[in-house]
């Protein structure tokens, strides 16, 4: 994960996903547009899952999905971000 990713590719997943934790959905999304190793990182499932809980936060704790189990659905956060309404894949 070197190309193009100015030393960012080097860091662990985890502090991928805090880094880019702290911008919007649609940023995040953005970041993918970088290079090949920034495209990596952004479509990371931790990462979208970071920003399902960032955004849908209320309304997961109300059904009682928390940061700590698994994606309820047969699929990724990304995805399940996706379907929960912030449409990203257009950046991807």
């Amino acid at each position: 994960m070197s190309e193009g990713g100015g030393g960012f590719g080097i860091l662990p997943v985890e502090l991928h996903s805090l880094i880019l934790g702290f911008l919007d959905v649609k940023d995040a999304a953005l970041c993918s547009s970088v290079s090949k190793t920034w495209k990596q990182v952004a479509r990371h499932d931790e990462l979208w899952k970071h920003m399902f809980f960032k955004v849908f936060g209320e309304v997961a704790n109300q059904i009682g999905l928390t940061p700590d189990q698994q994606n309820p659905m047969e699929s990724t956060w990304l995805k399940l971000t996706q379907e929960a309404g912030k449409n990203v894949t257009e950046y991807f």
